[in-house]
């Protein structure tokens, strides 16, 4: 029988694509620096509309407790 000598770092196998969606080659394979860059670029739209939606969100907590707290009641 073989025993392991240290525990396994992950009890599962992490779910990443194993080919690059940019170049569609194994990302095992060569340098995707590039293909991360184009990936980071494409994803900044997507990001900023999140962030922003974040914000707006906060923002209509934070007057629904400001409102709240003017007319005494609670939040």
């Amino acid at each position: 029988m073989n025993q392991q000598t240290r525990p396994r770092l992950a009890s599962h196998s992490l779910d990443l694509p194993n080919h690059c969606d940019i170049c569609n080659r194994a990302r095992s394979s060569g340098n995707h620096q590039a293909c991360s860059k184009r990936r980071q670029a494409r994803q900044s739209a997507y990001w900023e509309s999140y962030m922003a939606n974040v914000e707006a969100k906060r923002a209509t907590k934070a007057t629904r407790n400001t409102a709240a707290s003017a007319t005494g009641r609670r939040a």
